[in-house]
């Protein structure tokens, strides 16, 4: 996980967001069965969005207990225990585009600043 190459776009987008005053946490699933990925993720976190930014992080199995408005995620089937607060919108990839759902691409993910 940790020599994932960043997306300049990702990072950019995440520090426009709490520029623009929103909260914003990066809500991620650790692997089960690497013990390499948890340590791994919050490495990469800090290295590339800053030291500070791990408060931000989210590590959980299921995305469904967490609150907020919305959650952006490649993932178009989020399954977990509970009934989700917050609108799912997924982020385009060439494996999702069969998902009805609102989606968003590097083109156009300010949209979600409009919502």
């Amino acid at each position: 996980y940790l020599s994932f190459t960043p997306i300049t776009q990702g990072i950019e987008a995440f520090h426009e967001i709490l520029e623009l005053g929103h909260e914003a946490f990066i809500c991620t699933s650790p692997v089960n069965d690497s013990m390499f990925c948890v340590p791994e993720k919050e490495r990469w976190i800090k290295k590339h969005l800053g030291r500070d930014m791990f408060r931000r992080a989210i590590l959980t199995k299921d995305k469904t207990t967490v609150r907020g408005d919305f959650l952006i995620d490649d993932n178009p089937s989020i399954k977990g225990l509970l009934d989700p607060d917050w609108e799912h919108i997924v982020f385009d990839a060439p494996y999702n585009r069969r998902a009805r759902h609102k989606r968003i691409t590097w083109d156009t993910w300010k949209d979600v600043l409009k919502l």
